[in-house]
């Protein structure tokens, strides 16, 4: 462990100092929403060239998000803001058709651009997994 630090129940923040120093590491921090991993959370990773980045849920769940290759922060904006839009457009359609309620849909829809945007990004592996 390099450092232990908190934050409130909306976000944390890292100094430059700090962002260096995790460098090549995992960081691992916790989601006590159970949402999956944020795009602050991905830009964190790029920022400070972390290896991997975990949130656990608190609900038995955690989300990882493995970097294998160095990332580029602009192909990475467009290709989330491309993933949103197309989590945005299939969970509305499972929700008018019945699939979902409104509220399952809350849950999975950034889980949703979290697995599209792994998919559209080479050198990254997401996984959600039950413990």
């Amino acid at each position: 462990m390099i450092f232990e630090k908190l934050g409130n129940n909306k976000a944390i923040r890292f100094t430059d100092s700090e962002v260096t120093r995790m460098n090549g590491k995992a960081l691992i921090h916790n989601h006590p929403s159970g949402q999956t991993l944020s795009f602050e959370d991905v830009l964190l990773a790029i920022r400070g060239e972390l290896k991997e980045i975990v949130a656990f849920s608190g609900k038995g769940t955690y989300f990882k998000l493995i970097i294998k290759d160095k990332l580029d922060i602009n192909d990475i904006r467009i290709q989330y803001a491309q993933a949103k839009k197309e989590a945005a457009s299939v969970i509305n359609t499972l929700v008018s058709k019945g699939v979902f309620t409104k509220e399952q849909a809350d849950l999975e829809y950034k889980h949703f651009i979290m697995s599209l945007f792994s998919q559209k990004i080479k050198g990254v592996r997401y996984e959600q997994t039950q413990y």
